[in-house]
């Protein structure tokens, strides 16, 4: 698995398919986000689905959520740190 991981990792970004996973890391954090932090994200991936911000803006915000939230799955995987 972690040779798919890797080999995923090096091929061309599309939109598209890079929200997917974001919309799953939210779903760890949603439900203790408070309000701007809501909005912060969907401003943040609107953003990215119209190539108005990159990957690493979305990620950067996820990351902060996570340490704040304390969700050591998220931290502990693979999708900060690719």
């Amino acid at each position: 698995m972690h040779h798919m991981i890797k080999a995923a990792s090096v091929m061309p970004l599309v939109t598209g398919n890079s929200v997917n996973p974001e919309h799953h890391v939210w779903g760890y954090l949603k439900n203790n986000a408070v309000g701007i932090e809501n909005q912060r994200f969907e401003s943040i991936l609107q953003k990215l689905v119209f190539r108005e911000t990159i990957i690493q803006t979305v990620k950067n915000l996820l990351l902060k959520l996570a340490v704040k939230y304390q969700e050591d799955n998220l931290l502990n995987g693979y999708f900060f740190y690719k």
